[in-house]
């Protein structure tokens, strides 16, 4: 199909033709409504013939349409447009960004900008050029969008060197032909197969694309290894006579590497072998982590892209400094921050950590080790078992520390880095690192951080107890060191963080008001506390620097430890840092030295809601993908309440799924935590916990939003509703007291609503008070055993019986009483035969299943549900994409910094 000039299409006048492949003709154009021009890509009538792929392109090209970013051309819209003038009838066409330019084809061609064939580009130049196409395909994948058809011919570069990635995820739905000449620049197709035809650039397939097999991110990571091989060598990766040629040598042949040039800093050959590892389990796993190879070379670009190359005398001092750098690369850092001349001035030079094979990293803070040779980290296996783990900064290897099984939170180091230190069930404990076992410090409850000081004093956050306390190392009785504020509503104080002097700590005051969340310093010494600056993170110093977080982003602010004070401006160090807002943990780590900083980069975290059965067989997914918090069937089935964070603030809100299409509706809307919800039996009404009036109270509210009442507010401890009795005359409660320990209360909705005490009485923490339906028993969770257990007794106090042996959480009834469920801590579905009426007889726990449950939620949240015949199970799933990114570490950062 041709259009002649001035045929308009709609309201696009066709100027000129701009080019043609298997993806249908290009022209400028130009948009007569909003008086710019525009590329009108015409689709071929095989493609718009076909309704179900015709279907799935335009619900991509949608999502396309909302992806706003500069490396990316921009599409904005499918129309279908008559044709008028010389040109045929109604049509099928995409509307896209203009985008001026030299194609990156065009620039590589042999014989560009003075260059002697096959000769590449400048390296500088080319490492430029595929860090903005990384910034492109990093955006695109973090909203699940897999371009599929990468080449040269896809990318141009505009005048003033803006590199623009084109035709993203188009090469899905495209078809071709098997002939040499076409193979650079039209989409193949070869087929069919099982899963139906091969689609993309026969140079630029991946292996698992060529075969036909599923495609995911890593096809694109192959194709970007692709173009940057052709950018340096001037050749391609893998060619041959015809389609057939090329996909046998992806398939059998390695790239011939000695084609790089010489001057190609080792990192970027290690990026470029890893990209094209021919098995996409061993390949590279996320774009970013290119993105940051690129980042650490320390090269700049010779030139700016569209001009030709400088004197060979400007770039022979970058190579000098890739050599530098290369003496024991981004693997060997540590190394080479002692080889580097003293009068140079340090350069930050950055390599990542990927999760061990067959695990996942844990959204908590990488902790280098205090000289920055090593780098603490936690991550847990497919089955949910967690563990700590250290990379030496020397190595490619990791390795796991045996004992440390069940670890929580964020482990931390002795001063002379030979110990760690860490929590796991219910104790304080520490580990030798040159082998032997976990040795117990002191039982204590799941904590909000510890620091680890010179004079073998350790301080730690009992999240039980609010305060921070202190106890030897060798072991002992913790003994408190600071006391809330009640006056501005304190409720913990968490993250310290010992000062080089070993007397002074930093930590952080949480508040149930937003703005009275602050970082102070502390003393051994004294109950004197000084603020320093409002933040919800935790924090850290080294060389003359606080860090914490605000908003995602990692700042930075001069501080002097001797005088405890503070100066000049905070300024942001990393844009992106992966940021629990609500709970003031941020994920980074900084050596005791100050030469090593390590982070997660923030990403979002998806889960979906999954419906299981008994068998654990997954049934269907309901609703989009989210950040859910909390789940809670309503009785009647036909609603779930989801606790979801905004993903800016962390500010938690409440809202309702249907169960039948997955439509969501947002239920609170208040500038406050929403969150620990309980229905009421007959399904209009859900109790819920909100920060709005300081500390945690309870409000009720109708599902259909018509009414609204503040149930219980106490002046000094938060309270949070927990079950909803089924004649709708109770509702149970979780306390906090003053010092931060829960207790079991409840309280009744008509007459006297003075609560009362319900469980054991313990002094330690109990949560999750779950009625019978008849009201006469309750399940619950205890720490008298010094870890999480669920214990069952009548309601609303009597005789305890202790119902899990190795931990336990989150207690349901089914309906008619006869099972009790509960969680493990690595994630397993537990059901507990129940006989009997008075008294009840649990029997054995029953391990049902395993689920892909989100774990570490939130203290009284949900990550499952059950239906009241306990036929079928709702969990919130982790997605797959939600694994929190690899470690960035970054050695010299403040080299980075501006005096």
């Amino acid at each position: 199909m041709a259009l002649a000039p001035g045929t308009y299409l709609g309201p696009y006048e066709i100027l000129a033709p701009l080019g043609a492949g298997g993806m249908g003709e290009v022209y400028r154009a130009r948009d007569t409504t909003l008086g710019r021009d525009v590329a009108v890509k015409v689709l071929p009538a095989a493609f718009t013939q076909d309704a179900e792929r015709l279907g799935r392109f335009e619900r991509e090209a949608r999502l396309l349409a909302s992806l706003n970013h500069p490396n990316i051309g921009a599409i904005y819209g499918v129309e279908d447009v008559p044709a008028t003038g010389s040109g045929p009838g109604a049509v099928r066409a995409l509307v896209l960004e203009l985008v001026e330019g030299e194609g990156l084809d065009d620039r590589i061609r042999p014989g560009a900008a003075n260059r002697k064939a096959g000769a590449g580009l400048p390296v500088a130049d080319a490492l430029a050029i595929a860090r903005q196409i990384a910034e492109a395909l990093d955006a695109a994948h973090e909203r699940g969008i897999v371009h599929r058809d990468l080449k040269p011919a896809n990318i141009r570069i505009t005048p003033d060197g803006v590199v623009k990635v084109l035709d993203f995820g188009l090469a899905k739905a495209s078809i071709g032909a098997d002939r040499a000449e076409d193979m650079a620049n039209s989409p193949t197709a070869i087929g069919p197969t099982a899963s139906g035809v091969v689609l993309g650039t026969a140079p630029y397939m991946s292996p698992e694309q060529a075969r036909g097999k599923a495609m995911d991110k890593r096809t694109d990571i192959w194709a970007f290894g692709c173009v940057l091989y052709e950018m340096l060598t001037g050749r391609r990766a893998f060619s041959g006579e015809t389609t057939s040629d090329t996909i046998a040598a992806i398939l059998e042949r390695e790239p011939e590497w000695h084609t790089l040039p010489t001057t190609t800093p080792p990192h970027i050959v290690r990026l470029l072998k890893r990209c094209l590892e021919k098995d996409p389990k061993q390949r590279l796993r996320d774009i970013g982590d290119a993105r940051i190879e690129l980042d650490a070379t320390g090269v700049a670009p010779s030139v700016a892209p569209s001009v030709a190359p400088s004197a060979p005398a400007s770039w022979s001092r970058v190579a000098i400094l890739v050599l530098a750098v290369a003496v024991a690369g981004a693997l060997a850092a540590a190394a080479w921050l002692r080889l580097r001349p003293p009068s140079d001035r340090p350069h930050v030079v950055q390599f990542t950590i990927a999760a061990p094979e067959e695990t996942l990293l844990n959204p908590s803070a990488p902790v280098p080790s205090p000289d920055g040779t090593q780098i603490a980290f936690a991550a847990r296996s497919t089955a949910g078992r967690r563990s700590l783990w250290i990379r030496e900064m020397r190595s490619a290897g990791v390795r796991e520390v045996a004992g440390t099984e069940e670890v929580l939170g964020i482990p931390f180091w002795s001063p002379d880095g030979r110990w760690l230190g860490f929590f796991a069930q219910g104790r304080l404990k520490k580990v030798n690192l040159s082998g032997g076992p976990a040795l117990t410090i002191c039982p204590i409850n799941n904590n909000l951080g510890a620091t680890w000081g010179p004079d073998n004093v350790i301080i730690v956050a009992p999240v039980n107890r609010g305060v921070l306390h202190k106890v030897s190392a060798a072991g002992g009785t913790p003994e408190p060191i600071t006391e809330l504020n009640a006056g501005r509503r304190e409720n913990s104080h968490r993250s310290p963080f010992f000062l080089p002097d070993g007397r002074h700590f930093l930590f952080t005051a949480r508040s149930d008001v937003r703005e009275n969340n602050l970082i102070y310093v502390g003393s051994l010494d004294s109950k004197d506390l000084k603020p320093l600056i409002a933040a919800q993170s935790n924090v850290a110093y080294a060389r003359g620097y606080l860090l914490f977080a605000r908003e995602g982003t990692l700042m930075a602010q001069r501080f002097d430890p001797s005088a405890l004070s503070l100066s000049g401006e905070a300024f942001a160090v990393v844009s992106s840092v992966r940021h629990n807002t609500p709970s003031s943990v941020a994920a980074f780590g900084v050596s005791l030295d100050g030469t090593v900083l390590a982070y997660q980069a923030g990403v979002r975290t998806p889960a979906n809601l999954t419906w299981f059965d008994r068998a654990g067989q997954t049934v269907g997914t309901i609703g989009q993908e989210n950040n859910f918090d909390d789940v809670r069937l309503s009785p009647d089935g036909k609603l779930a309440a989801v606790v979801i964070p905004d993903p800016d603030s962390g500010n938690r809100d409440i809202w309702l799924m249907d169960l039948r299409g997955g439509a969501l509706t947002r239920f609170t809307t208040n500038p406050a935590n929403d969150w620990h919800m309980a229905w009421s039996p007959d399904s209009r009404r859900l109790a819920f916990a909100t920060d709005r009036n300081g500390r945690s109270s309870v409000y009720i509210k109708a599902i259909d939003g018509s009414d609204e009442e503040l149930l219980i507010r106490l002046p000094d401890r938060g309270v949070f509703p927990k079950d909803w009795s089924q004649d709708g005359t109770v509702l149970t409660l979780s306390i906090d007291s003053p010092a931060g320990v829960s207790s079991l209360a409840a309280m009744k909705l008509v007459g006297d609503r003075t609560p009362f005490p319900v469980g054991s009485g313990s002094s330690e923490r109990e949560n999750e008070a779950m009625l019978t339906r008849d009201g006469r028993w309750v399940a619950f969770t205890s720490r008298q055993s010094g870890s999480d257990e669920v214990y069952v007794g009548p309601f609303p106090k009597g005789g305890r019986r202790r119902v899990s042996s190795a931990s336990g959480l989150q207690p349901r009834w089914k309906a008619d009483g006869s099972e009790l469920y509960y969680i493990t801590l690595d994630g397993a579905i537990m059901g507990v035969p129940v006989r009997g009426r008075d008294p009840i007889e649990p029997g054995t726990p029953v391990r049902l299943f395993q689920p892909c449950v989100r774990l570490g939620l939130p203290v009284g949240s949900y990550s499952y549900d059950a239906t009241p015949d306990g036929s079928r199970f709702l969990a919130i799933c982790d997605s797959p994409s939600s694994n929190p990114s690899a470690i960035t570490v970054s050695v010299d950062w403040t080299a980075s910094i501006k005096p």
